[in-house]
């Protein structure tokens, strides 16, 4: 008998342990706090599909994407992803990560999923005028040599759409890192909010790396604004978490700035009321809110000090050492500082010798190493960049002091790349925060935008914007040739107000200006004018008459040119 109750105790033991164990893999995985202090379940885990590709048979090579692929999927190891890394697919090949991102990653309810795609993509126009995107295998024809290949080997964003909605996962975050347009769908903008209860709800979240028609470079500036927010610059509310609608909304805001508008991701949530109501949550390693939002306030007990003012002298005690060690991490900075100017000139004679590109390779890599801080996120060779991270750090302009020797050679550097070879050579500098600089041979660079403008209009003023358009692209000053009509956006750069010409005009003084209306591309029929008086923007659309400016003004012809 007693046998028996030693067999059904050792059971019933067992039976416990089991559950426990049950009840404690249930409750494992990834978990938030709330703005109100309530503990939100979210993920069992992270998973992510990462595809980049570089070596197209028919397309021209991406020598980056593959690369910023691996390094994205390298991030997404480090905050705790189990990633699957498609490196140059071909059609099948990702079909069928595509697949198993449907079947197996995505039927795991309780999971964040995220895709990232680098390559080409394409755009094609349907019969009723509205267009479809693309992402392209490395086996993809070009849709105007074999438009039949084309559409047996191109992933439509129909066929994205259609995968997002077959994944069970309750979140997921796809983001594209292409040319195509940027309508993937009828995507809803969210506005980031404070993490709740509705986060946990069910949501399809999309993001491009720009909108319809646009360029996006193999240099990817969306792929290290992405990684730069994941490090927690894309936290817009503080509360230690990036949700995907915070990650859309500053990616939408830097890489616009960075690519001086050149680039405009597109974010949003899909247009369906049940899967639009929650938000893709990464929770950032090491990151807690503050702790003081959910202490319940205690009343204060005063309690009188034994010693008074021994108590004193110890609390001075800390301070002095407080501010001991705020010194010495201000020497420290300094000596690195005075470090990197002498390891930055070194640099600059190793590039300069122009001989084995493999030492100056290495070169830059000893930079990133004595350098971390300063040197990440940033492209090999650009000490540019390098410099303007150090003075981010500059707080009391002691940096700057060390740093500006290199800071004007990295100037002169700039003023040679486009055509000078001293910096002598310059007519002048504006008072206007030292951005413009104007050249002796009539031209006015615009150093925020990398935009090189004619110092004065070129031809007379018409009524008609084909006469400005003929006065942009015949214009030849500083021996340039590639001078063209500039578009509203641009023109828009160079509108500030607290810039007055002599005419009254809001534009930096070294810009000749003889009328307040400019010509501009876009509007319709092509037609479009920049009003520098007032900033007003003048679109064709029923605004003009055969092209001409409204009410009869004349505009003027004002040249431009990308500095490379």
């Amino acid at each position: 008998m007693k046998k028996v109750n030693v067999f059904f105790f050792i059971l019933m033991v067992l039976t416990m342990l089991c559950i426990t164990s049950h009840l404690s893999a249930a409750t494992r995985g990834i978990s938030v706090v709330s703005e109100q202090g309530q503990n939100l379940y979210l993920y069992k885990d992270y998973r992510a599909v990462v595809i980049g590709v570089s070596d197209y048979e028919q397309w021209p090579k991406l020598p980056n994407a593959v690369n910023d692929a691996i390094e994205v999927a390298e991030k997404l190891k480090r905050m705790g992803f189990i990633v699957k890394l498609v490196l140059d697919p071909t059609y099948r090949e990702m079909k069928t990560a595509l697949t198993g991102l449907v079947y197996k990653i995505g039927r795991e309810h309780n999971r964040g999923v995220l895709f990232y795609y680098a390559g080409h993509g394409e755009t094609e126009t349907l019969a009723d005028g509205k267009k479809m995107g693309y992402i392209i295998p490395k086996d993809c024809p070009l849709l105007a040599r074999n438009p039949e290949g084309f559409s047996t080997h191109a992933i439509s964003m129909r066929e994205i759409e259609s995968i997002s909605l077959r994944i069970r996962s309750k979140h997921v975050l796809m983001l594209f890192d292409s040319c195509f347009s940027g309508a993937l769908f009828s995507l809803v903008r969210a506005v980031p909010d404070d993490i709740d209860e509705k986060s946990t709800l069910p949501v399809r979240q999309y993001i491009t790396a720009g909108k319809e028609d646009e360029v996006v470079p193999d240099q990817s500036m969306f792929k290290r604004c992405f990684l730069i927010g994941l490090n927690g610059d894309a936290d817009l509310t503080g509360d230690g978490y990036v949700t995907g609608s915070e990650l859309g909304m500053y990616l939408s805001d830097k890489v616009v700035n960075y690519t001086h508008r050149r680039q405009h991701p597109q974010y949003g949530k899909i247009n369906n009321p049940d899967l639009d109501r929650g938000d893709f949550v990464f929770a950032l390693k090491g990151s807690e809110r503050k702790k003081t939002v959910f202490q319940v306030k205690q009343p204060i007990k005063a309690e009188m000090p034994n010693n008074p003012q021994l108590d004193m002298d110890i609390l001075l005690k800390k301070i002095r050492e407080q501010e001991e060690a705020k010194k010495r991490a201000k020497e420290s900075q300094l000596q690195q500082a005075r470090n990197l100017r002498k390891d930055l000139d070194k640099y600059k004679q190793i590039v300069n010798a122009n001989m084995d590109k493999t030492i100056e390779i290495a070169a830059w890599h000893v930079l990133s190493n004595n350098y971390p801080e300063w040197t990440r996120n940033v492209n090999p060779g650009d000490t540019a960049t390098l410099i303007q991270h150090v003075l981010a750090k500059d707080t009391d302009g002691s940096l700057r002091k060390i740093i500006a020797p290199t800071v004007r050679a990295a100037k002169q550097a700039h003023v040679a790349s486009i055509g000078k070879t001293t910096v002598s050579e310059i007519a002048k500098d504006t008072a206007e925060d030292g951005r413009f600089v104007a050249y002796n041979n009539g031209t006015v660079l615009d150093t925020k935008t990398n935009l090189m403008w004619a110092g004065t209009v070129a031809g007379e003023s018409s009524g008609y914007h084909s006469d400005g358009k003929n006065h942009c692209d015949g214009y030849r000053g500083g021996g340039h040739t590639d001078w063209r009509m500039p578009t509203l956006d641009e023109l828009e750069t160079i509108y500030n107000k607290k810039y007055t010409n002599e005419h009254g005009y809001h534009i930096t003084k070294l810009i000749g200006l003889g009328g307040e209306y400019v010509w501009a591309q876009g509007g319709w029929g092509g037609a479009a004018a920049f009003n520098f008086e007032n900033g007003f923007m003048v679109l064709g659309n029923g605004s003009y008459e055969y092209g001409r400016t409204p009410k009869a003004y004349v505009a003027w012809a004002l040249p431009v040119r990308d500095v490379k």
